[in-house]
């Protein structure tokens, strides 16, 4: 193999532990495809392998190399992390001995468990990114877990790819030895926006509805504000807070102002974020969320919380787009800003510019490309 041309073809497979089509997993979905779909672009030959629900398969791409088989949780207290098929491993194992090099999406959860395991039982060179999953929260199963299964993956992982310093700070406390370094998420640009005329002050919250997500805090920002002709919509499957979400509709009684519309197609993601006027994402620690970028991406203001990932990044372009302190009372008052202002004070040519120069994927796959050649040329 020679490592040194850039001409290069490497035959790289990216395992999830999870895909569908209505956002199950997430960052880690899109950012596998975003890197899988540029890296086509530059003569490599990529395959994304994933767990799927029933009722909820991944809609084909053409533009894509995709496989998954049907996994179900072996137990409902931990719906994702222990999805599981013994089906899975003769195709798991048949992907990971034609690959070059594996590209596992590494959580607490059995499949990327079983990639790795596998990866090192065929003596194949693997690399894991961690999307800020691997963060030490002190239970007993955790210590257990990261003992026997996460820590001594990870170590015979060639490179661990992390967000943010906050996570390799996290990665480091389970003691991983392995080699890390940062690789931020991408986008590409979409080369052709709906038309956002008409907008209809709408404010988005599309996200897991996870508790770990905010979605308290954006219920509170709709109360504080329902005498106003705004427009408050959720967007996400359930993560164990949609029973939440109704219940605080009806018992406030903002049933007219907060609606959630349920959970949408990958695909359409952007779409309906270039029809809005503002995202908001309230949630704590989030490392690098997607959305927010697909968001920008589209022209689309964002709100952040102080603790996300890229709020640095955030404030060097627009103060407004990150909230002041982790608390409801610091959205509110930088939301305040965007009530004030009628909505209108970045255009959206300026967001998209941002996005591109700031987290165009252009940028990341370069970095991941030479990562990857780095890899492979001290086999």
């Amino acid at each position: 193999m020679e490592s040194g041309t850039e001409s290069l073809q490497i035959n790289i497979l990216h395992v999830l532990t999870l895909n569908g089509r209505n956002g199950e997993y997430g960052g880690p979905v899109r950012v596998a495809r975003e890197l899988c779909q540029e890296l086509n672009s530059r003569g490599h030959k990529t395959h994304i392998f994933s767990g799927a629900l029933v009722g909820s398969e991944p809609k084909p791409s053409c533009k894509l190399s995709e496989s998954f088989i049907h996994v179900k949780p072996i137990t409902q207290r931990l719906k994702v992390s222990s999805l599981w098929s013994w089906k899975l491993i003769p195709p798991l194992k048949n992907l990971i001995r034609n690959a070059d090099i594996i590209h596992i999406h590494f959580a607490r959860d059995l499949i990327p468990f079983l990639a790795a395991f596998l990866a090192i039982i065929l003596r194949k060179p693997f690399i894991t990114q961690t999307h800020g999953m691997i963060i030490f929260d002190g239970r007993i199963s955790t210590r257990v877990t990261d003992l026997f299964l996460t820590r001594p993956l990870l170590n015979k992982s060639r490179l661990n790819l992390v967000l943010t310093d906050y996570e390799a700070s996290a990665v480091e406390k389970i003691r991983m030895k392995s080699l890390t370094t940062k690789l931020p998420n991408g986008i590409a640009m979409p080369l052709k926006l709906p038309n956002p005329d008409n907008l209809q002050k709408r404010i988005v919250f599309c996200s897991r509805l996870d508790k770990r997500k905010g979605l308290g805090k954006f219920i509170n920002l709709a109360q504080e504000f329902k005498d106003l002709n705004l427009k408050f919509e959720v967007y996400g499957p359930d993560g164990g807070e949609l029973q939440f979400l109704k219940s605080e509709i009806e018992n406030r009684g903002i049933a007219n102002i907060l609606e959630y519309k349920g959970s949408l197609p990958s695909d359409q993601v952007q779409v309906m974020l270039s029809g809005i006027d503002l995202l908001v994402l309230p949630s704590k620690d989030e490392p690098f969320p997607m959305v927010v970028l697909e968001a920008l991406s589209v022209g689309t203001s964002v709100l952040v919380m102080p603790s996300c990932g890229f709020a640095y990044e955030l404030k060097k372009f627009d103060t407004n787009f990150v909230a002041i302190g982790e608390e409801v009372e610091g959205l509110i008052q930088i939301f305040q800003f965007y009530v004030d202002s009628d909505f209108i004070f970045r255009s959206r040519d300026e967001v998209r510019d941002f996005c591109t120069n700031t987290f165009g994927i252009s940028n990341v796959t370069d970095k991941l490309n030479d990562l990857y050649k780095q890899v492979l040329s001290y086999e």
